[in-house]
């Protein structure tokens, strides 16, 4: 019980990391030790890489490659990536904490609950 109380610990820790990244990215790229040390601004700075998802901004808007401006935006960008990791972060955790004794099947519903919950408010104030 104590080890899962330690990966839960782990995991919203992991999450705020994820989540500090996307700030940093958003608001203090041009200070951040991502600028400094050099990574790959296409992929790391938001100011250019969220044109990683079209095919060629602005000429041709069409996807860079199939479900980039969708399902697979997470892997256009650093910031998106980011997203991802938090999240899946955040939904492993409620997954682990959620007692069910064994019933996967009451897990998973449980944890698609928390995420239709969680992206209806998100997309709903977007």
């Amino acid at each position: 019980m104590l080890s899962r109380n330690y990966l839960l610990i782990f995991l919203c820790t992991l999450a705020g990391f994820f989540k500090a990244v996307r700030d940093t990215l958003m608001f203090h790229w041009a200070g951040s030790v991502f600028k400094e040390w050099g990574w790959s601004e296409q992929f790391w700075n938001p100011n250019k890489s969220w044109m990683n998802k079209y095919a060629n901004w602005p000429d041709d808007k069409n996807e860079a490659f199939f479900l980039s401006k969708t399902a697979l935006v997470s892997l256009t960008d650093a910031w998106h990536l980011s997203e991802l990791l938090m999240l899946i972060c955040l939904f492993a955790a409620i997954f682990l904490s959620i007692d069910a004794k064994g019933k996967l099947l009451y897990k998973a519903l449980a944890v698609i609950a928390f995420f239709v919950s969680f992206n209806m408010f998100y997309y709903a104030m977007g």
